[in-house]
């Protein structure tokens, strides 16, 4: 994010170039109206490489119970998060 002040001579076009942006993004986010002139010492947002969040979920860990010896055989084998224990640990019980 930057705030840029207008300088005489200044235009949306100028500006969105020495930003290396799209001289739309600049006219939406300060609410421009047509034709766009600006006012020498206008203040303009200029968010410039911002990203919009991804929308995927980031794990930085894991959890599962512990299995203690001899409790392997006391899951049951209906509710889900049994099955998922049954299909990803290996067994330790005989």
């Amino acid at each position: 994010m930057d705030i840029y002040v207008v300088q005489a001579g200044d235009t949306v076009n100028g500006i969105a170039a020495f930003y290396g942006l799209e001289s739309s993004q600049i006219i939406y986010d300060n609410q421009l109206i047509y034709p766009y002139t600006l006012a020498v010492g206008q203040a303009l947002f200029i968010r410039g490489d911002e990203r919009m969040p991804d929308k995927s979920i980031y794990v930085s860990g894991y959890a599962y119970p512990l299995l203690i010896h001899g409790c392997w055989s006391k899951l049951c084998r209906t509710c889900p998060i049994c099955l998922f224990f049954h299909m990803v640990l290996p067994v330790t019980d005989s």
